[in-house]
C-alpha cells in the first residue's frame, strides 16, 4: 500500500513538473528557451556530420516559425493593433517567459514609455506592473476579479488583465495585506 501511495505521488509530481515545462512561467520559460536553443543547435550541428540531412529541418523550422507567425497576426487582428513587433514580442515573452512587458501606475493613470501602446494594458497577463505609493491595482481574472494590489512591484499572470477602480467620496475602504488589515478609512476627495 505505501508503494502504491508513493507511485501516484511520483506520477503526479512528473505530471506537474512536465505541465510546468509546457506552461510554467518565469524559469520555466527560461528552461523552454535554452531546450529550444539546445535542440536547434544539435540538429544542424548533427546535419553537418550527416550528408544532406540538413534539407530535412527547413521543414520542421518553417512550419514552428509559419505558426508563431500566424499567432501574431492572430492577437493582431483580435486586439486590432498596428504595431507587428510589439505584438510578436508579447507573444514571444508569453511562451518563453522572458521580456515580460512592463507597466507603471502614477498618479492612478497607467503610464507607458513614450505613448506606445502596451501590451500588458491591452491584452493583459503575462507581465510586471509597477504600482507607485497611493495607488492601487486590480486585476481582473476571466470569470471575476482575482486581486487589489497597492504600492509595489506585482506579476500580473496569464489571463488577468488591469481594470480601474471606481472611488467615490464617502467610499468606505480597507487595505489588507497577508490576511490582515493594515489600513483601513474613507474617501474623503477624489482627485481628477
Amino acid at each position: 500500500m505505501a508503494t502504491d501511495v508513493k507511485s501516484k505521488a511520483s506520477a503526479t509530481n512528473k505530471a506537474t513538473v512536465f505541465w510546468y515545462m509546457l506552461a510554467g512561467d518565469r524559469k520555466w520559460g527560461w528552461l523552454r528557451l535554452s531546450l529550444l536553443v539546445f535542440l536547434t543547435v544539435t540538429l544542424v550541428v548533427g546535419s553537418f556530420f550527416v550528408r544532406g540531412s540538413l534539407r530535412y529541418l527547413i521543414v520542421p523550422f518553417a512550419a514552428v516559425l509559419t505558426a508563431f507567425m500566424a499567432g501574431v497576426r492572430y492577437l493582431q487582428d483580435i486586439y486590432e493593433l498596428e504595431n507587428f513587433w510589439h505584438v510578436f514580442r508579447y507573444l514571444f515573452a508569453s511562451f518563453f517567459g522572458v521580456f515580460y512587458p512592463k507597466l507603471s501606475v502614477y498618479s492612478g493613470k497607467k503610464v507607458t514609455r513614450d505613448g506606445k501602446e502596451n501590451m500588458l494594458d491591452i491584452i493583459g497577463g503575462p507581465g510586471f506592473v509597477n504600482v507607485q505609493p497611493g495607488n492601487a491595482v486590480l486585476y481582473e481574472g476571466q470569470r471575476a476579479p482575482a486581486a487589489i494590489h497597492i504600492s509595489g512591484h506585482h506579476f500580473v499572470p496569464r489571463y488577468e488583465r488591469i481594470q480601474p477602480i471606481a472611488m467615490e467620496e464617502r467610499m468606505r475602504f480597507a487595505i489588507r495585506e497577508g490576511g490582515r488589515t493594515v489600513g483601513a478609512g474613507t474617501v474623503a476627495k477624489v482627485l481628477e
